[in-house]
């Protein structure tokens, strides 16, 4: 039994996501590892839906429309597809933030008063408390399964099914 070969994925790797059978494609770099939340891979998806594969300069010429964390390596070759590299986009702003854990028997409206915020290389995080006192730019920094970026890719929402059995998502306010 031949095993697909393992696809090496390299900090300033450019790669191409497709929207299922549409002839839609987006493109991301791999841009830093992020040892605060469990050392994931970053990734900087860049604006841009196309009608056909582009080349790595014009994807790379086009701004990064939001940051997440993933696990690249694990979403090659089935959700997405390395097509180069190109010199590092600036991650430097790139901000997240998370809701910090608390006791159980807290009720679910006083969530928003345990917010945390990090930048890439941070340390620690910064305790903001209410969810107001996050920057609006901030991305939801959980470590998300590589199937789910495509659908935020294309959707801007990231969805996954729940126990319940219904489905839920995690809107993005813009």
């Amino acid at each position: 039994m031949n095993k697909p070969k393992r696809t090496q994925s390299r900090i300033g790797d450019i790669f191409e996501v497709r929207n299922g059978k549409k002839k839609e494609y987006r493109y991301f770099q791999f841009c830093a590892l992020d040892y605060y939340q469990l050392n994931s891979d970053v990734i900087a998806v860049f604006e841009g839906l196309y009608d056909k594969p582009q080349d790595v300069e014009t994807v790379v010429s086009k701004p990064v429309e939001f940051f997440t964390h993933t696990s690249v390596r694990y979403g090659v070759p089935e959700f997405y597809t390395k097509v180069g590299k190109a010199e590092l986009v600036d991650y430097s702003g790139a901000i997240f933030k998370i809701e910090s854990n608390r006791e159980k028997k807290e009720a679910d409206a006083e969530s928003t008063k345990h917010w945390q915020i990090w930048l890439i290389g941070d340390e620690d995080p910064k305790y903001v408390g209410k969810y107001k006192k996050v920057p609006p730019e901030a991305e939801l920094g959980l470590v998300f399964w590589p199937g789910d970026i495509p659908y935020r890719v294309f959707n801007g929402i990231y969805k996954w099914d729940n126990s319940s059995g219904g489905t839920g998502y995690f809107g993005v306010e813009r």
